[in-house]
């Protein structure tokens, strides 16, 4: 009778152990699911401010006007306060590149390099920033 007892214990805590791992993975799973989400609006978000940049210098015309202002929207939301103000600064910098203003290539050019390293933290998988 003990012994049944004992047996029903140790199944019993088997069972919760194996749940509890399998609650632990189900975790991580969610959690990796949203870094990988996140990764690839992020990473949207950087191959239009690329796109951008690119048309700003090379052809000096935006194949999509309305995209500058959807930039400064989503950044708000998916990057910190300094990348936001980086695409904010890029934003008047079009607008400059749209009334022939030279110097606001250059500056363009610039602002793209900086915005690299600056969205490097964000961009990767380990230890993520949120």
């Amino acid at each position: 009778m003990i012994w049944m007892q004992a047996g029903q214990l140790i199944t019993t805590m088997v069972i919760g152990v194996i749940a509890a791992l399998i609650a632990w993975r189900q975790w991580r799973t969610a959690r990796d699911k949203i870094k990988l989400d996140l990764f690839d609006r992020r990473f949207a978000v950087f191959m239009d401010v690329r796109k951008l940049c690119s048309e700003a210098t090379q052809v000096r015309e935006f194949s999509d006007p309305s995209l500058r202002n959807e930039l400064v929207a989503r950044s708000r939301f998916l990057f910190g306060p300094e990348i936001h103000a980086q695409i904010s600064k890029l934003y008047d910098l079009c607008v400059r590149v749209e009334m022939n203003d030279h110097a606001a290539r250059d500056e363009i050019d610039s602002l793209f390099k900086q915005f690299i390293q600056s969205v490097k933290p964000y961009m990767h998988f380990g230890d993520i920033k949120s």
